[in-house]
């Protein structure tokens, strides 16, 4: 059998393994003391703390094998290990134990701060995430050093700033041992200061990655930084300055397509010298302004997404941009985002400018997220892509498809075209019949919907809009197109039959 082991207790340690000799010697002199405590009429135990035999298989497995056991258990329940016995209790409070420990671990509920007792007790830790408006109630000075990966997380305020001095503190204490940093904000209007000594904290550090609202911002220590995104939770000096870090490395640099079209740290000039100087970008995502005046300078650049692309007074600016420059050229990738129309003219323009393009995606973004009126794109809009003669794939989304455009394509219109994909479109009864169409002339094209409904009309546009949203207003958009002149297939209005051919109101 098993040899036993003699713990006394959790602060005893471990025996080893005696000699038979010895063993025998030792029980033998431990029932004389009995005896002669028997005889004398005392308790055996009496005056001295009692030995606990424990030859738990547990307890006789070697370090290494109860650090893997280790790896597989919690913060609570590495803290109940070491309740059992001295040598777990070595081994459960080691670092080696708590190094893959993620705090707080969102498997053990908590109610605030009270069960934070493994916090105080752990040595180390892989990840300790923390909010800044629940901030412990307790000193984490007192707690481990020795934490890898440190998240605060906390939602944007515009009228306060926060506290970089005692952000800094806190991330000090970590110094040598912190590699990862994600915060949830870098920006607070009106204290750019703040954000850079905070930016200066971090840089100091030693860590190797910095996330700012879950991207990456900057990496340190020589590693390159191929991809960059940014949204409204990093200021414009933050961002000149990651750019600036990244600029012999970037090859694509994506604004968040959700961020609002007159964000100021998008279109600063600290953020427009920092990526005139990103040479190798290949892949861009910004929103109409003065930063598209920057893609002459990327000789390398073949993907674009422009966002916020239709208020009426960017029509003349649009065009001739379209009509002059040759970065839009060289793309084979193009995504546009249309403000509110379809723009019949701006898509003219776009595509005119945009000849070599093979991969085109539409958005319409229409009167909200969460309206169910989409945007009318032109009727002609297959003749308008002819202009894209090597036209692979086109994507819809959020816009009300005629039938003269699926019966065009039917016809032989686009004929490299292998990919029509319609997410969040409507179509009417006869482009229902169309699509049908389609797909019996052209097995080869492949044809993707996401939630296609019938098309309809409200008689009064939400949102107290008093003007036809079918149509821009601006004469370059107004134009008829060859396939208008008698329109045999209406849309519906609000009262009549129509129903969802697929999921309807979803993935808004």
């Amino acid at each position: 059998g098993h040899e036993k082991v003699c713990f006394a207790g959790e602060d005893a340690a471990s025996e080893e393994e005696a000699a038979p000799e010895e063993d025998a010697a030792s029980e033998e002199d431990a029932a004389s003391e009995e005896d002669a405590a028997s005889e004398e009429g005392a308790a055996p135990t009496e005056g001295r703390r009692q030995q606990v035999v424990q030859d738990a298989p547990l307890a006789l497995l070697p370090r290494e094998a109860l650090l893997v056991v280790c790896s597989y258990l919690e913060s609570p329940d590495l803290v109940r290990l070491g309740w059992v016995c001295s040598r777990l209790r070595d081994v459960s409070r080691s670092e080696a134990a708590w190094e893959h420990v993620e705090y707080p671990n969102t498997e053990y509920p908590r109610d605030g701060w009270r069960q934070s007792g493994e916090l105080r007790i752990a040595p180390a830790l892989r990840s300790l995430t923390l909010s800044y408006y629940t901030w412990p109630p307790f000193n984490l000075a007192q707690c481990t050093r020795r934490v890898r990966e440190f998240e605060l997380v906390w939602g944007m305020n515009w009228e306060q700033s926060y506290d970089v001095d005692k952000i800094g503190r806190l991330l000090r204490l970590y110094r040598g041992h912190l590699q990862v940093v994600k915060l949830g904000c870098m920006q607070s209007r009106g204290a750019a200061q703040a954000e850079m000594r905070l930016l200066r904290v971090i840089d100091r550090l030693g860590v190797q990655e910095l996330y700012v609202a879950g991207r990456l911002l900057k990496a340190y220590g020589g590693r390159a930084v191929t991809e960059l995104a940014a949204g409204a939770e990093v200021g414009q000096h933050v961002l000149a300055d990651a750019l600036a870090g990244a600029r012999r490395t970037l090859t694509a640099f994506r604004v968040d397509p959700n961020l609002d079209w007159n964000n100021w740290a998008v279109r600063s000039r600290p953020v427009e010298r920092a990526l005139r100087k990103c040479k190798k970008l290949e892949e861009l995502r910004v929103p109409w302004g003065r930063s598209v005046a920057l893609l002459d300078g990327f000789p390398c650049l073949r993907s674009l997404t422009l966002l916020h692309l239709g208020p009426t007074k960017q029509h003349v600016a649009v065009k001739r941009f379209f009509k002059t420059s040759t970065a839009t050229r060289q793309l084979e990738r193009l995504t546009v985002h249309f403000n509110l129309f379809a723009c019949r003219g701006l898509t003219r323009a776009v595509a005119a400018g945009c000849p070599n393009v093979r991969h085109l995606t539409l958005v319409y973004r229409g009167l909200g997220s969460m309206t169910c009126i989409r945007t009318d794109v032109p009727r002609d809009l297959h003749a308008i892509l002819g202009a894209m003669g090597d036209l692979e794939s086109v994507v819809l989304v959020r816009a009300r498809v005629p039938g003269s455009v699926l019966n065009a394509l039917a016809d032989g219109a686009l004929p490299n075209l292998t990919l029509l994909h319609l997410k969040l479109c409507s179509v009417t009864k006869k482009g229902r019949s169309a699509r049908t169409r389609l797909q019996s002339a052209r097995p080869d094209l492949k044809m993707v919907v996401n939630h296609l409904s019938s098309a309809f009309r409200e008689p009064t546009p939400p949102l107290s809009w008093r003007y036809d949203i079918s149509r821009c207003s601006r004469s370059m958009c107004r134009a008829a197109s060859d396939c208008e002149e008698e329109d045999d297939d209406p849309v519906l209005d609000v009262g009549e039959d129509w129903g969802c051919e697929e999921s309807f109101m979803l993935g808004y």
